[in-house]
């Protein structure tokens, strides 16, 4: 039946690949579209960046393809795309799209799932504040309608699959176990701009500057660090300045508008660390969380919370992780101008090199 075909469903989040360059600058031109929405931040931004990172899909024709029969007797691993393929192919099974658009949502600090159905899946996004869940019909890319007749089609889709056999892929709870996307070939800077990915009207896109592709080494010059203890690692930009202070490490962006910081304490746990930096250091700056998920941050478990501060009149968007090693309490912070493509991805890159 259904649920033993696909009972290693689970085994599709290592398909959802928000930290693959190729896949966050197709979502950044998306959300350059809808102007620098910074989605994290609230419901309204949230649904301007998925709006334009589908209109970004429509414009460069991305479309529905019928998958092969063979695909729904549970040997889907055999067809599957990475979001990369799709982009690149301009064209994906229903489960291709669903991936694709789950992994451009999770670009953008979205938690997303993917619904599988006898016959068909479908992505879902949650947005950050009120916690609602938006269905997308993935397939009416072929019709090129609005997000919004997307979203429409896709409530029904959902009414549907609740209504009978269904499967639910939690991407962050089955990465956070281990579930994890394999390293993917490291492809040219201006890989998107050799696929012919435009935003609108012909514009094609150009590599990300300042190192916006979101991996390190993959668009400007890096510097690796090393704590002796405890001991860890990261690679910045080499154009960045780093200010070491007992239990505290600072990285500053050169405007020194964005910053990203490594504190510890010995004997904490993930959650004290987080209570302390919450209590004497965000809340007293009125900083306000707005999400939190579960992760897995170099092999370690770890909490991400998301939060939103007005800073000298600037709305910024910072983001914390928590986590517990070798006996210390770590908090990982950084924050930037709201809605910064560049500046969100160059800490993402430093986050994902953080390793033990």
């Amino acid at each position: 039946n259904f649920y033993d075909i696909f009972s290693n469903y689970p085994l599709l989040a290592a398909w959802v690949t928000p930290t693959d360059p190729p896949l966050r600058g197709f979502s950044d031109l998306g959300n350059k579209l809808a102007g620098g929405a910074g989605a994290s931040l609230s419901d309204e931004e949230a649904l301007k960046s998925l709006a334009g990172i589908w209109q970004v899909s429509v414009n460069n024709a991305i479309e529905y393809k019928t998958e092969p029969a063979a695909f729904w007797t549970g040997k889907f691993s055999q067809f599957v795309k990475y979001p990369r393929d799709t982009i690149k192919d301009r064209a994906g099974t229903c489960l291709d799209t669903a991936l694709f658009f789950a992994s451009a949502a999770s670009t953008q600090g979205l938690k997303s799932y993917v619904v599988l159905m006898p016959g068909h899946a479908f992505p879902l996004v949650q947005l950050p504040q009120s916690g609602q869940i938006i269905p997308v019909e993935s397939t009416a890319l072929n019709s090129k309608v609005s997000f919004e007749e997307a979203v429409n089609t896709g409530i029904e889709t959902y009414n549907k699959a609740m209504a009978g056999p269904n499967v639910i892929v939690d991407v962050e709870k089955f990465q956070a176990a281990g579930i994890i996307p394999p390293e993917l070939e490291e492809l040219p800077s201006d890989i998107l701009s050799s696929w012919g990915v435009y935003m609108e009207g012909g514009g094609y896109s150009q590599p990300p500057s300042g190192g916006s592709s979101g991996q390190p080494g993959s668009g400007q010059s890096k510097t690796s660090y090393s704590n002796p203890s405890p001991v860890w690692r990261v690679s910045y930009p080499s154009t960045w300045s780093i200010v070491p202070s007992g239990s505290e490490v600072d990285f500053y962006s050169p405007s020194r508008e964005t910053e990203f910081i490594v504190t510890w304490g010995y004997g904490l746990t993930g959650s004290t660390a987080r209570m302390a930096i919450e209590q004497y250091l965000l809340f007293p700056r009125g900083a306000s969380a707005t999400g939190e998920t579960q992760m897995n941050l170099a092999g370690t478990a770890a909490t991400k919370v998301s939060y939103s501060a007005n800073i000298s009149g600037t709305q910024y968007a910072l983001y914390g992780y928590y986590f517990e090693s070798q006996g210390y309490g770590f908090a990982i912070l950084y924050d930037f101008p709201a809605g910064s493509g560049v500046a969100q991805n160059n800490c993402e890159s430093i986050l994902q090199s953080f390793t033990f």
